[in-house]
């Protein structure tokens, strides 16, 4: 038997990636920290397995290889986010090798600008040595910002040391950043022109991924540290945007619309349950966005005891992607949740899918196959089910699907399953149907499971979140 210390290196890289949680994407971070809504879920999955991998590196001196495999990802949060920055420069600097690992960064500046930490004289002398080295990029230097108490400064401080460490990172390609504006950066010194040129397009060349949160309770109305997504030069493709009003808002604010949105083929919205505002929110990143390959609205948005007036109802969402036919030809894939019996003109939710004629991958409830007798969110009278199954259903799917993951109320879909399974040849390219439930009452979905096969359609249990889903 080989011995671990025999290993060829793509073997050792192999287990520090599986230590690393391999394939733990900015978006997903985003989406399994959603419930708590903090950073430091957020950097928890990101960080995972990291002292796991340089725990293996100190091992022995063989391993010491792996420690590359603990650099993709890495996130800079909390009051003193910026020392933390300067410090990973400094980092950098000794160990310029490390600076193509990082692939992933997680960024929350609002604390930090905050708090108005002043630098000792070697770290601004170093970020000044910083500034002349990579000063090809576009990125600034200041002298005035190093030099004055003035916390309207400090704002510049931010910029350039977020700038100068995304400039030493020519490998990444997800960024991810928790943002607001507002005092301290709405100071006049804001606009004396560092690092005012909005075409670095070289800072960081093969960046295609963003993800943007607001700052809890924070509604940016002034440019504030949106600014510095203009001054990286990002024209992401990959776009995840957490809370759309506030974060739609600063892109405003900092004059970012609509080209951020140009070249976004794959969108995310999360959360969402506000007013009419962010409806207008929505249409506006709609008509901004290139058209569409992938899109998925996840997170709380069709709550039976919300008012529907409220949030970005489903069907609106499907309105948006509908206009002006920009999106229906070229969606590919669609997370979606119809359920709580959304009804608008007397149509399902599910009426308007069969308009996506290239559509391959859907994840949908599975209740959505039932048409309510009641309006909008009506779900239950006295106990009773006010359901009965939607019999057309299915010829509201368009054809061109290739895999359906059904999720939620699975036990309401059960009723209608042998029906359905049984005209699923309608579904001429249908390859694979995903079943999730998050509570599997009374073995539902094996049952399920075992009711698609009979009619010779595979099936695959999934335990994984919207965002997380990739069909194949």
């Amino acid at each position: 038997m080989a011995k671990l210390t025999n290993l060829p290196d793509d073997v050792l890289f192999i287990i520090a990636d599986l230590l690393r949680h391999r394939g733990m994407t900015i978006d997903e971070a985003f989406a399994q920290a959603h419930k708590d809504d903090s950073d430091r879920a957020i950097s928890r999955c990101l960080l995972r397995g990291f002292d796991d991998v340089r725990n293996l590196s100190f091992a022995c001196h063989r391993f010491q290889c792996v420690m590359r495999r603990a650099w993709p990802r890495v996130s800079f949060t909390g009051s003193n986010a910026t020392r933390k920055m300067v410090s990973f420069l400094k980092f950098l600097d000794k160990y310029p090798e490390v600076q193509g690992w990082v692939r992933t960064v997680y960024l929350n500046l609002e604390q930090s600008q905050r708090t108005n930490h002043r630098l000792d004289k070697t770290s601004v002398a170093f970020l000044r040595q910083q500034a002349r080295q990579v000063s090809k990029k576009g990125v600034k230097w200041s002298e005035d910002a190093w030099l004055s108490n003035d916390q309207g400064w400090h704002g510049h401080r931010i910029e350039t040391i977020t700038l100068l460490l995304l400039a030493n990172l020519p490998n990444l390609q997800e960024l991810g950043l928790a943002l607001s504006g507002g005092e301290p950066m709405t100071s006049p010194h804001y606009d004396l022109g560092q690092n005012s040129d909005l075409n670095l397009r070289t800072l960081c060349p093969q960046l295609s991924s963003l993800a943007l949160r607001p700052v809890k309770s924070t509604i940016p109305v002034f440019r504030g540290l949106y600014c510095i997504i203009g001054k990286i030069g990002v024209e992401p493709t990959h776009l995840y945007i957490d809370n759309l009003y506030p974060v739609r808002m600063g892109l405003e604010s900092a004059g970012l619309c609509p080209t951020l949105f140009e070249k976004v083929t794959h969108l995310t919205i999360a959360g969402t349950i506000s007013g009419g505002e962010y409806r207008d929110a929505f249409d506006s990143v709609m008509a901004d966005c290139g058209p569409l390959l992938d899109f998925r609205l996840v997170g709380h948005l069709s709550d039976s005891d919300t008012d529907p007036s409220y949030g970005i109802d489903p069907l609106h969402a499907l309105e948006g992607l509908r206009q002006g036919d920009r999106h229906t030809k070229t969606l590919r894939s669609l997370v979606i949740d119809l359920s709580d019996n959304w009804v608008s003109y007397g149509k399902s939710g599910i009426d308007y899918l069969d308009e996506f004629e290239n559509l391959e991958n859907l994840w949908i409830d599975g209740d959505s196959l039932y048409r309510g007798e009641f309006e909008i969110t009506t779900v239950h009278e006295k106990g009773e089910q006010l359901y009965y199954y939607y019999g057309d259903a299915l010829w509201s799917l368009p054809t061109s699907l290739k895999r359906i993951c059904f999720t939620h109320e699975l036990e309401l879909f059960k009723y209608v399953l042998s029906n359905f399974a049984e005209n699923l040849d309608y579904l001429t390219n249908l390859e694979r149907v995903y079943l999730k439930d998050l509570d599997n009452h009374d073995g539902i979905v094996e049952d399920m499971q075992k009711e698609f096969e009979k009619f010779g359609v595979p099936v695959t249990i999934t335990e994984v979140d919207a965002v997380m889903w990739e069909a194949s």
